[in-house]
C-alpha cells in the first residue's frame, strides 16, 4: 500500500522548490536554477566516485588497501569538482575529519566496511546496516557521544553515487522536516541507522517520486527526489534569501 503524503504541505514543499528554483521546467533540463545549483555538481561528483573507486580497489584485500581507500574518500568529499570548481557540500567537513583522525587498525576497518558497503551482494539497506555496526565503535571514539547522523549521511552519500536510480543521500534535517510536514511524523530515530529506518526512507522517497512524475516533472533518479525535498524544506530565512536575490 502506497504511503498517503499529505496534499497540502506537498504543495507547500512544490511551490518554495519552484520560488527557488523559479525558472524550472522539468527535471531533465540541462541548464538554468536547478541544474546549475543542485544537479551540475553532483553529476561531477558521481563521475569523481567513478574515477577514484574503481572496482578493483574494492574486491583486492581492503586491509593492504586501506590506505588507499580513505584518501581516495577524503578526495572524494574534499576535491574541487563541476562548473564552480569547489567541493561537494552534501557531507559536513566534520566527517571529513572524522576520516583524518583514524587510527591505523581504524582505517583497515572503515575499509572492509567500506567495500563491503559497495561491493557486497546483499541489499543495499542490510549493506548499510551491516557497515554502521562495525563502524559505530570507531564513530563513537573519533566524534564523541552518539553521532547517529554521519551513520545516516556517510553510507547513504556512497550508495547514491554508486546508483542514484536505487538509492538516495539521507541528510538528517531534509528527511525530518520532509516527513514531519508530509508524513505528521519523523521517520528519522535517534538511533544507529539500520536497514529498517533505511527501507523506510526508500518506500517515503518513492512516494514522493510517484508525485513528482504525475507533476509530468520528469525526475530522473533519486537524485532528484533528494534536491526537491531538501529546496523544498528550507527554512524560512533561507526563502527571503533567494526572493530578495531575485528582486522581489
Amino acid at each position: 500500500m502506497a504511503l498517503h503524503l499529505d496534499p497540502f504541505a506537498l504543495n507547500e514543499i512544490r511551490e518554495r522548490f519552484l520560488i527557488v528554483q523559479h525558472d524550472f521546467g522539468e527535471f531533465g533540463d540541462q541548464e538554468g536554477a536547478y541544474y546549475e545549483n543542485e544537479r551540475e555538481y553532483k553529476e561531477a561528483l558521481i563521475r569523481l566516485f567513478h574515477e577514484l573507486f574503481p572496482e578493483d580497489l574494492l574486491t583486492g584485500d581492503p586491509a593492504e588497501q586501506a590506505d588507499g581507500i580513505v584518501r581516495c574518500t577524503l578526495a572524494l568529499l574534499t576535491r574541487p569538482i563541476g562548473a564552480s570548481r569547489t567541493p561537494q557540500n552534501l557531507l559536513s567537513w566534520r566527517y571529513v575529519g572524522f576520516l583524518r583522525r583514524l587510527e591505523t587498525a581504524e582505517r583497515q576497518v572503515f575499509a572492509r566496511a567500506l567495500a563491503g558497503l559497495l561491493a557486497g551482494d546483499r541489499p543495499s539497506p542490510e549493506r548499510l546496516e551491516r557497515f554502521n555496526a562495525t563502524m559505530w565503535p570507531a564513530f563513537q571514539r573519533v566524534q564523541g557521544g552518539n553521532p547517529y547522523a554521519i551513520t545516516r549521511s556517510l553510507p547513504t552519500l556512497f550508495l547514491m553515487l554508486q546508483n542514484p536510480i536505487r538509492d538516495i543521500y539521507v541528510r538528517t534535517e531534509t528527511f525530518n522536516a520532509a516527513s514531519r510536514r508530509l508524513l505528521g511524523r519523523s521517520l528519522i530515530e535517534n538511533v544507529v541507522f539500520d536497514a529498517a529506518q533505511y527501507r523506510a526512507i526508500l518506500e517515503f522517497a518513492e512516494a514522493v517520486r510517484q508525485k513528482l512524475v504525475e507533476w509530468g516533472w520528469g525526475p530522473r533518479d533519486l537524485i532528484d527526489v533528494q534536491s526537491f525535498l531538501y529546496v523544498g524544506t528550507i527554512s524560512d530565512d533561507t526563502l527571503d534569501r533567494a526572493l530578495a536575490a531575485r528582486g522581489r
